[in-house]
């Protein structure tokens, strides 16, 4: 006998975020605004995921290794004291709430048994971004839109692209497209950047912006410094930087050092003589140095180039001024939600 299949209202993502952002949620986590929105996309979005019998707060997808569950703990302690109107003890009261809702409809229609994660997760996000535009700045993007009915893109191959995540605003008035990725593997970097240009050689008027929550400036980096991508939004770019800030768990060279970029340089030797070797040991410090020095940088790169969630809105109002116009509602939601968050979900 075939597995009951969950059905999944048309518009069921965006009516339940919005409940939950206008009815239970402002008095959690305060009243609503640019600077407040990242609490509800973690209030929406982030769960917990147990490892060894620990749960560990989802910030990554490298919770197997002890760099990531300690990344994850950092990440916990930052929204226990920062996520609700006062600090908290307890974390899940306070998360996860689509997912919630999501496994109390499987539970409605008689569903039993685990679901995926990632295709739940991917839509929350996209749904999140697209329904607290809609709250702050008055107008409605929309979600998984066909690629073929964008002006523009009449013409474009089928199935050569999947459908975009967010466009702003409507298939007609189309002037950013907006990728939200709740993390980002580097191997999957190419695919998103060949899309990209792919949207630009067709619209050379096209923005491309990015919407993250992942939390390895490795990858974030390298998704800045790339000429195809306008932007780069972390839902937390404050919670981004200070549970990776340089000197919050000590180093092994001086903050003196870092600032000065490591580049003391050594006495030379007196001539004729060569530079003799240096113990194993000493060796040892320096490359910890010269990799301190680098990730310092690194976090100095991503602190400058990177903006936060709350400049979306400040984006979004200076395209309002210009004259764009959002989506109507029924625009805005795509006809099956479950089978396309299945098919970004095996994309991703």
């Amino acid at each position: 006998m075939a597995a009951k299949k969950l059905v999944l209202p048309k518009a069921w993502y965006l009516d339940t975020v919005e409940r939950l952002v206008r009815e239970a949620l402002p008095e959690l986590l305060g009243q609503l605004a640019a600077g407040t929105a990242w609490r509800y996309v973690y209030a929406l979005v982030i769960w917990t995921e147990l490892k060894e019998g620990v749960r560990y707060l989802h910030l990554n997808d490298r919770l197997s290794s002890e760099a990531g569950k300690q990344l994850a703990a950092r990440g916990e302690r930052y929204l226990l004291a920062n996520l609700a109107k006062s600090p908290v003890m307890e974390i899940e009261p306070l998360i996860d709430h689509v997912g919630k809702a999501y496994e109390a409809l499987r539970r409605d229609q008689g569903i039993t048994g685990p679901w995926q994660r990632n295709n739940v997760t991917g839509a929350a996000l996209e749904t999140a971004v697209q329904a607290l535009i809609n709250e702050i700045c008055g107008v409605l993007p929309t979600r998984s839109p066909d690629l073929r009915k964008l002006r523009g893109f009449e013409l474009a191959p089928r199935g050569y692209h999947s459908r975009p995540d967010l466009i702003l605003f409507s298939a007609q008035d189309f002037r950013v497209l907006l990728s939200t990725k709740w993390t980002l593997r580097k191997e999957r970097l190419g695919t998103f950047l060949h899309e990209a240009y792919f949207y630009r050689q067709r619209r050379s008027d096209l923005q491309v912006a990015f919407v993250v929550n992942e939390f390895n400036l490795s990858v974030l980096e390298w998704l800045l410094e790339d000429p195809l991508v306008d932007r780069v939004y972390h839902v937390h770019k404050p919670m981004l930087m200070k549970i990776h800030e340089p000197f919050a768990a000590g180093t092994s060279v001086s903050a003196q050092a870092l600032l000065a970029d490591g580049r003391t340089p050594k006495p030379a030797p007196p001539k004729g003589e060569s530079r003799t070797q240096e113990p194993r040991a000493t060796m040892n410090v320096d490359a910890r140095q010269r990799q301190e020095v680098k990730d310092y940088q690194r976090w100095l790169n991503v602190r400058e180039r990177l903006f936060d969630l709350s400049d979306l809105f400040a984006d979004v109002e200076i395209l309002k001024a210009a004259g764009a116009k959002g989506a109507t509602r029924d625009e805005a939601v795509p006809e099956d939600e479950a089978s396309i968050a299945a098919e970004k979900a095996a994309e991703s």
